[in-house]
């Protein structure tokens, strides 16, 4: 996939929209990636009129010669809906007022009508003034099959828009099991954000959500929501992808957005102003976070080149870019018959701009896992495993005065005679096997550190709480059996310590010293108990 460039990912994108966008636009207009219906006859002959400047009448003769087929279907988008047989009244949706909203939302009507009626009459009254004078279109068959085409004809949209959810997923799942490892790749939890986003708007969109959505002006509700609210990450995902350093601009952006989105359902929610009547406010913010952008672009060209992240971001922001306008193009027209434009473009933006941040995040980690390893050379000791005179000396220098710090010291005794009789691979041994003692006693509760030859030291917190005399008491122990097991090292180390005392110490080295100063007597004991045995 990475030999793919974004030229090419782009070009495809523009010549297949294109040629989509010449279907529609075709003498016989038809729905873009639609499986044919079957079984459905649409209604012609049918007349209107306007019953008042926000009503239509629409009236046309029923022919049906069995009840199997006596479905009448039609959309109506915001629209009070009144449906008669003969003059009776067999079918009625009308707008709600709930916290959700004032309107009926946008659904699919089916309305079984008498097989032996003669003649149907439909009144559509519009909620929104924006919405009056739409035609209609109905049609005629059995209501289960037309049920089942609808369902059938918008699965590709809904796949879509379960992918579009599914890598968003994805990405916060990945982003949350790796952050403790970084301090970087928030741009991946973003975009991950704004894919569940698009793809929660996306799927509501469908004809499959607004047939087994009962509830259409909730889910009206939650649309505008999830849309209102994808400026917002998407500013923080490209200002983090891009690495922008300027943040003034985006936490502009950002806080405008949240602002206005709070606003909007503030007033959507007493009823002063719905959705509907604030929506352009959204669109515009999805445009200024395009420009926002492609000044980001812009920027990153101008310091860094038409390198490859501008490359692949440029052509990501074009798909986008595209699927916006052509969305918000026939949106305004009331156009329903390209919402798959919109949502292929969306994807293809998704994988295009997300699978590059995921590789991206990717190379970080490895790039950190390599310098986590040259970290550990820098303060391991090779030989023991413990932290070496560099860490201890780095450890003192940001701890100078650390109150309630325990410092434990130890040499060993007898080394040189090791080396000078036994040879260095024995001293070697002899060390190894000391400093697995001190971190066996020492290491769960402090640090242990090689700082010379034969010379450890171990640091912990809470020195006043420690038990120290029992964690000597264990490396004695763990020396006597090691002597007793038979081997040809005998185990003597000599140990002292001291806690930190403000009055006593002027940093943590006195202490120390003070240490060191107890652990030499400790020595000097133990070469006497050996001399007299």
């Amino acid at each position: 996939m990475r030999k793919l460039t974004s030229v090419s990912y782009g070009v495809l994108f523009i010549l297949g929209m294109a040629l989509a966008l010449a279907a529609q636009f075709t003498a016989k207009p038809v729905r873009l990636l639609s499986f044919e219906k079957t079984g459905w006859q649409k209604i012609e002959n049918v007349s209107a009129i306007n019953v008042s400047s926000w009503e239509r009448e629409f009236t046309f003769d029923w022919h049906c010669s069995d009840a199997v087929n006596s479905c009448l279907v039609f959309f109506a988008s915001h629209q009070n809906v009144w449906v008669y047989a003969d003059d009776a009244l067999v079918y009625s949706r009308e707008k709600a007022d709930t916290v959700y909203g004032r309107t009926t939302g946008s659904g699919w009507n089916f309305v079984e009508i008498p097989w032996e009626a003669e003649r149907v009459k439909v009144r559509v009254e519009s909620i929104y003034g924006e919405l009056r004078g739409k035609p209609a279109e109905f049609h005629q068959g059995n209501a289960r099959q037309m049920y089942a085409d609808l369902l059938k004809n918008s699965m590709l949209e809904v796949i879509v828009s379960i992918i579009d959810i599914a890598v968003g997923i994805g990405m916060i799942g990945y982003w949350l099991v790796v952050k403790g490892k970084m301090k970087f790749g928030k741009d991946v939890f973003f975009f991950g954000i704004v894919a569940v986003l698009v793809g929660l708007w996306s799927v509501n969109e469908t004809d499959a959500a607004r047939l087994l959505a009962s509830n259409r002006v909730a889910a009206y509700f939650f649309a505008c929501m999830t849309l209102m609210l994808v400026s917002t990450p998407f500013i923080l995902f490209e200002t983090s992808f891009m690495e922008m350093k300027q943040k003034r601009i985006p936490d502009v952006l950002c806080i405008g957005n949240l602002l206005s989105v709070m606003i909007c359902t503030v007033l959507h929610l007493t009823g002063i102003l719905e959705f509907r009547k604030t929506l352009f406010i959204t669109h515009i913010q999805l445009l200024a976070a395009l420009a926002y952008t492609l000044w980001m672009i812009a920027s990153h060209i101008k310091e860094h080149g038409f390198d490859k992240k501008a490359k692949i971001n440029l052509a990501g922001v074009a798909v986008l870019a595209i699927s916006c306008i052509v969305d918000l193009v026939f949106y305004y027209m009331d156009f329903r018959q390209t919402d798959i434009i919109g949502k292929f473009g969306l994807l293809i933006f998704i994988f295009l701009i997300g699978s590059e941040a995921v590789l991206e995040l990717v190379a970080k980690i490895d790039e950190g896992k390599k310098a986590e390893v040259y970290h550990e050379l820098a303060v391991k000791d090779m030989l023991t495993g413990l932290y070496n005179r560099n860490a201890y000396y780095n450890w003192q220098e940001e701890h100078q005065h650390q109150q309630d710090i325990l410092l434990v010291t130890f040499d060993l005794n007898n080394l040189k005679k090791w080396n000078d009789t036994k040879g260095h691979t024995a001293g070697d041994v002899y060390i190894k096997t000391a400093a697995s003692m001190i971190e066996e006693v020492f290491g769960n509760e402090g640090c242990c550190y090689r700082i010379g030859g034969d010379e450890f030291c171990v640091v912990m917190k809470g020195g006043k709480k420690v038990d120290i005399d029992q964690k000597l008491e264990q490396l004695r122990l763990l020396q006597e059996r090691y002597n007793k097991s038979g081997g040809d090292l005998e185990m003597q180390i000599a140990c002292g310590y001291a806690v930190f005392d403000g009055k006593k110490d002027k940093s943590v080295e006195d202490t120390r010293d003070r240490a060191d100063i107890l652990m030499y007597e400790n020595k000097r004991v133990l070469k006497g108990q050996e001399g007299a045995v």
